[in-house]
């Protein structure tokens, strides 16, 4: 157990990646079928680059037969034009594979995630920590 320790919970956790093992993830067997996954991010007055760089990051490192969608969920930011300049990106960089939303007000991170949680339609939603 170098470099290793147990947090809280008792998980097995290590903060040192040099002692991670690469080699292990190699060997590791999956499953021929696995399903398809929803993608949600919320955010909040996000800098668009920062947010866009999340998003690609997403769609380029993710098998396409995995990502069903990326679900963006502004939680009612207030910065000017933020929400257009998205939509526009989206629309002409990602098609189907992304899709915005926004709240009607601001409503926190949790409220925000099951609100993206909701609209998701693949078979396992996976939720960002931004």
């Amino acid at each position: 157990m170098r470099g290793k320790k147990r947090d809280a919970w008792g998980n097995l956790v290590t903060a040192d990646p040099s002692s991670w093992k690469q080699g292990e993830c190699k060997t590791v067997t999956y499953p021929e079928q696995l399903p398809t996954t929803s993608i949600v991010v919320c955010f909040y007055n996000e800098h668009f680059n920062t947010l866009m760089r999340t998003v690609h990051s997403v769609v380029d490192r993710t098998p396409p037969n995995l990502l069903h969608e990326v679900i963006l969920v502004d939680d009612f930011s207030d910065i000017d034009g933020l929400h257009e300049e998205i939509k526009t990106y989206i629309a002409s960089n990602f098609m189907e594979k992304v899709i915005l939303l926004r709240t009607q007000r601001r409503e926190g991170l949790i409220r925000a995630r099951m609100f993206g949680a909701k609209a998701a339609s693949g078979g396992v939603s996976c939720q960002t920590i931004k």
